[in-house]
């Protein structure tokens, strides 16, 4: 009888603690190889659905096309301000047959076309003053992260543009990011928390936004059409939440950047946010001492935003707190990482890039 009580039990517990059928595979990893070209300053990538890899490189001014196995296969446009020419391209996202980049020194979202396998046709530009965080494509949209005060005088944190760059459309108020009650409280409290940091990164699936600040363990799901927001995320024991310490104060007072990253090592840091029809996903990084490294950690969250799964992902690491980087697949549930590490020999920088398959 006991046995009869005590097995229902068991499944039930497996179940509600998400143990039940998700698995993080890593499926294969290509080292991007640098004998044509050196890869000097990579902060984010895309991935197009016959895997062709496009990388900006924010310190050489060019666009790099790898393929998945790590083949160097065209390098387009340099460092300038003349056609095919950008100052440090930055944030990129890629959906067919659409591809953007943000130029980080001039403020341009630049709207490329993809007609053939390596050719991608530029179409349109968009001015964004004030972009400091992701960008994002949807339909014929730019999602956009940064500063911007409708005519009200109303401060937003996130928008959108159309590809003719003719309406702004508003979308998350700047308070909402930070996770305070409302615009007053932001207004007064948040000099206290711009140590931390602005980065934010965001994600559109259907008709939901997924938006989550570097500073804070906590998703925000937005409805597209209705405005209306829901909050979730659970901080768990891998989780140190950032706060301005005094160290942190002291060290920017005293302009020492290497004191304040050291201090920032104590903490964990979001670093990206994704869905599909099956679950939400959250990256945030730690530091490894032993290793000197940023670790990513994944969050899995189902769509009514229950914590389902926390897996440390070892081969995923960076020497920088921005990341590794990545880019999701949600056709067919493909995590792309970029992990660098420095080679000790050569003082350059190494990347690989790693593919998992979520299975749900």
């Amino acid at each position: 009888m006991k046995k009869n009580i005590w097995l229902p039990l068991f499944f039930l517990f497996i179940i509600a603690n998400g143990l039940f059928g998700i698995e993080v595979k890593l499926i294969k990893s290509s080292t991007l190889l640098q004998k044509k070209v050196i890869l000097m300053n990579i902060v984010c990538f895309s991935v197009t659905e016959d895997e062709m890899l496009i990388i900006p490189d924010s310190k050489e001014g060019n666009i790099k096309l790898y393929n998945i196995h790590g083949d160097l296969i065209k390098v387009w446009g340099r460092r300038g301000r003349g056609p095919d020419e950008f100052l440090s391209p930055f944030y990129c996202d890629y959906q067919n047959p659409y591809y953007i980049h943000l130029d980080a020194m001039t403020s341009k979202i630049y709207i490329y076309k993809r007609i053939e396998k390596t050719k991608f046709v530029r179409i349109n530009e968009i001015l964004c003053l004030g972009c400091m965080s992701d960008v994002r494509l949807f339909k014929k949209n730019v999602l956009i992260g940064g500063y911007k005060v409708d005519r009200s005088g109303k401060k937003y944190s996130l928008y959108y543009k159309d590809f003719e760059n003719k309406e702004i459309h508003y979308l998350l108020p700047i308070y909402l990011k930070y996770g305070f009650k409302s615009a007053n409280g932001f207004d007064r409290k948040y000099r206290e928390i711009s140590p931390i940091g602005t980065e934010s990164f965001f994600y559109i699936y259907n008709d939901y936004i997924y938006h989550v600040w570097e500073g804070r363990l906590r998703i925000i799901q937005m409805n597209l059409n209705t405005k209306k927001v829901k909050f979730f995320g659970q901080e768990t024991k891998n989780y140190t939440r950032p706060k301005v310490t005094k160290g942190i104060l002291q060290a920017r007072n005293e302009r020492k950047s290497i004191k304040e990253r050291k201090e920032k090592q104590k903490m964990s840091w979001v670093r990206g946010v994704f869905a599909d029809n099956e679950f939400i996903g959250l990256l945030y990084n730690n530091y490894d001492k032993a290793s000197s490294l940023w670790k990513a950690l994944l969050q899995l969250y189902s769509l009514e935003g229950k914590l389902l799964s926390e897996v440390k992902l070892p081969d995923a690491v960076d020497f920088s707190m921005r990341g590794p980087s990545y880019f999701y697949h949600k056709e067919n549930h493909h995590l792309y990482i970029l992990s660098r590490r420095l080679n000790e020999s050569n003082y350059l920088d190494e990347y690989e890039i790693l593919k998992y398959k979520i299975v749900n």
